[in-house]
């Protein structure tokens, strides 16, 4: 077995987060090594494995039966090099190379009718602005889920999102 060396870390992190203009985007689910988007099963009828994109799913209404999404007012937000820290490494000499966002993100108020989001539990950084569209390049757990209706607004606050690496 192999590690690589925080430099190595800190090199990619910069190279590929960091210094790139990326899409924050928001999910119902956990992502999964492949970097593949969720996809509706009817014959299972859930979500497959995968990022569960809002505005691009199915989501459970109040009696549990499953409904086409209604997110007219979702799309993901752009992060640059400004909106993040400088690479660290933590947790002593063994520890960690991260990169944590220094920006809000606000993703506005949720503003159709009848509009429901789900319960957001994750987020993912993709090189496409377009929804359900490019390549997944980091994902992860949202400090809290909630579920987003109309009227509420959606944003993720500064260092409360941070990309990892470990050695």
């Amino acid at each position: 077995m192999s590690s690589f060396t925080h430099e190595l870390e800190k090199e990619i992190l910069e190279d590929k987060i960091k210094n790139q203009t990326l899409y924050i985007g928001l999910s119902r689910q956990d992502g999964n090594r492949k970097g593949e988007f969720a996809e509706w099963d009817s014959e299972e009828e859930e979500m497959t494995e995968g990022i569960d994109e809002v505005g691009e799913g199915m989501v459970q209404d109040e009696e549990n039966n499953w409904v086409e999404e209604d997110a007219p007012s979702y799309s993901r937000q752009s992060v640059g090099s400004a909106d993040w820290h400088d690479v660290e490494v933590v947790l002593g000499e063994n520890g960690d190379s991260e990169l944590r966002l220094s920006s809000d993100i606000d993703f506005g108020e949720l503003t159709g009718e009848d509009e429901d989001w789900g319960n957001v539990s994750h987020f993912f950084l993709s090189n496409s602005s377009t929804p359900g569209q490019g390549d997944i390049l980091a994902y992860g757990t949202m400090p809290d889920s909630v579920h987003l209706v109309e009227g509420m607004e959606a944003k993720i606050w500064a260092n409360t999102i941070v990309v990892r690496m470990s050695g």
